[in-house]
Order: structure tokens, then sequence, then C-alpha cells
């Protein structure tokens, strides 16, 4: 599975999956373009990905500020002249009931997950149909497939990347590009850092396969949608889960 001297965008690529999407694609022949708030940890990153042979570019972007993100995607456009992979995967925590979340986060959560994803897509999405062609996958969760407790605006921001994802895939098709999803269940990333032990160890015990996903497994997944072998797979939503999530028809 090979992707010499294609262009993948990555975005919330310093850290977790991120990070693991842009190492995993990089030692598969790509150059990668780095999206993050956390400059400092994405330029680690970048020292990483040039270790193994290939160029980077980064970049301290707000992807839910379109102007910045038409930048951002322009400067790779001059560089490169095209861009071959965009994985969404930029993201933003945070739980609370649901009178207890005040307008500015509701906005930030739906303008981060859900913002960043169409800003990135409408402005990568016309490089890609000049190349007739090109990889589009969106970072979702299990939460966007049934809904969590105390992550109202969270779940909502998930749910609303399925059927964008769903959408755009059906747009896109005849253009030759391909747009899935993926939903990760419980993986194990520096978000679980401040979590009690006792609480990861409930939920660890609450899948059935015993154990926390880990960040390679999902950037194996994202590596194979964007291959030639899965080049009839699009608009699909695609959960790597550990069986904690199992909807039937």
């Amino acid at each position: 599975m090979s992707f010499k001297e294609q262009i993948a965008l990555v975005t919330g690529g310093a850290s977790g999956m991120g990070k693991a999407t842009c190492l995993t694609l990089a030692k598969r022949g790509c150059n990668i373009a780095l999206v993050d708030l956390n400059f400092e940890e994405a330029n680690r990153v970048s020292k990483q990905i040039k270790k193994l042979g290939r160029q980077t570019l980064v970049f301290k972007t707000d992807v839910a500020n379109s102007k910045d993100v038409k930048k951002v995607v322009s400067e790779i456009e001059n560089r490169y002249k095209k861009i071959d992979i965009l994985v969404n995967n930029a993201g933003h925590g945070h739980s609370a009931f649901l009178e207890e979340i005040t307008d500015d986060e509701w906005n930030r959560m739906i303008g981060v997950h859900l913002g960043g994803a169409f800003n990135f897509c409408r402005f990568v999405v016309p490089l890609m149909k000049r190349e007739k062609g090109g990889k589009i996958i969106n970072i979702a969760s299990t939460f966007g497939m049934c809904g969590e407790s105390q992550w109202t605006h969270y779940s909502a921001a998930k749910a609303g990347i399925l059927g964008f994802t769903k959408a755009l895939a059906k747009e896109l098709a005849p253009s030759k590009i391909n747009v899935n999803a993926i939903a990760p269940g419980s993986i194990k990333t520096p978000l679980q850092d401040g979590v009690p032990a006792e609480t990861l160890e409930r939920l660890k015990e609450a899948i059935p396969w015993k154990r926390f996903g880990s960040p390679e497994e999902v950037a194996s997944l994202i590596a194979f949608l964007c291959s030639g072998e899965a080049e009839y797979i699009t608009g699909q939503v695609i959960s790597i889960n550990g069986g904690s999530h199992i909807v039937g028809i």
C-alpha cells in the first residue's frame, strides 16, 4: 500500500489519532501538511516525518475560521499544486449537562468538528476535482452514532459529520472522490490522561475486546480507505470500537 509522492492534509495532527495518521501515511510515502493549534507539538511530529524522508508543512490554524483555512489550502496548493488526501481529525472535547452548556461552548463544539470539516472540504474539493480524484476521511465518533449523556453538543457535532459525509459522498462520486467517515470508540489518546484510573478500568471492561483501541489502529484504517484498494468504498461510516457499539439492521 504505497502513497508515493501523494500530498496528505491532516487536521489535529499533533497528537493522538492525528499524529498516528501523519506518521502512518508518511511511512507509506505521503508528504504531510499538518494543521494543529498546538504548534510546538506539531513541529515535533514534523521532525519525525522528516526523519522518515518525507516533506512536511506545519500550520497553526483554527479549523473553525474559514478565512484561515482558505489561506492554509492556498499555501499547500502553491507548494505542491495538489492535495490527494484530506483527513478531518481536529477535535474539541468537553463534557457537561445540557443546561450547563453555554452558547460559546455549543458554537465552539459545532464550529470545530462540523465547521472544520466543512471549511477544509469546501476549499480542498476544487483541487481534487481538478486532479480527477481524491480521498476524504472525516473523523466522527460512536457518540455521533448512539449519543452519550453529558455529551449532547459533542454527539450532535459528530452526528452532523455522519450526515455531511454521506451527502458529500453522493455529490462527489461523479468526480471520483471518495468520502468516508470513521467513528472510533474508546481510543487510548492523551485525552484519557486526566481520567481517573478506576473510570478507565470500568470503561475498558465494558468493551467486548477488553482493551482500548490504539491511535495506530485507527491510522491503519484511514490508510486503507485512502488506498486504491478501497476505491469502491464511499459514503460509509466505519466504526472501530472493539465491539462496544454493534448496530443491527
